[in-house]
């Protein structure tokens, strides 16, 4: 999305639709937590805005060992 936001032949955004969208990407479970995105304005690329992100590997971690590891246990009938 930050390349079609720079890219010279990139339309006009509305800051809440570029806002809408980038949410709907990291709806993920595990994603939302770990990727933070901002939104900035840039007057020099044609679409208005530009995309800053930074990924918490920390906080990635954690989240995975939680939900994945941690809490989850299934319960099945089938006999090993």
């Amino acid at each position: 999305m930050k390349e079609k936001l720079a890219s010279p032949k990139a339309k006009k955004r509305d800051r809440k639709e570029l806002e809408k969208q980038i949410e709907n990407i990291l709806s993920g479970r595990l994603i939302k937590d770990a990727i933070k995105v901002e939104v900035k304005r840039a007057p020099k690329c044609k679409s208005g805005y530009t995309i800053e992100y930074r990924i918490d590997e920390g906080q990635k971690q954690r989240r995975i060992i939680d939900d994945i590891f941690g809490k989850k246990v299934f319960f099945t009938n089938r006999n090993s």
